[in-house]
């Protein structure tokens, strides 16, 4: 998938370069079509559910990296 996603900006790139809008690339466009088939996007389109699940799991994983975070200053002594 990463070199999926390192090739969809080489062909942004590239459009700019050739004045050619992103949405209008088609090579962006299959680029961007062939993450969201590896993204498994269909899943999403077809229910409610599973976008809902995805809201709430990207929620908590921002809930538990800010609160590490937090909890990373607390401990880390001031440097004088």
């Amino acid at each position: 998938m990463s070199g999926v996603a390192r090739a969809l900006v080489r062909s942004i790139n590239a459009g700019y370069q050739e004045d050619v809008r992103a949405r209008e690339d088609p090579a962006v466009r299959l680029t961007v079509h062939q993450l969201a088939f590896l993204c498994r996007v269909f899943e999403v389109d077809k229910t409610l559910n599973v976008y809902g699940k995805l809201s709430t799991e990207c929620r908590e994983k921002d809930g538990a990296i800010k609160a590490a975070r937090a909890g990373a200053k607390e401990t880390t002594p001031n440097a004088r």
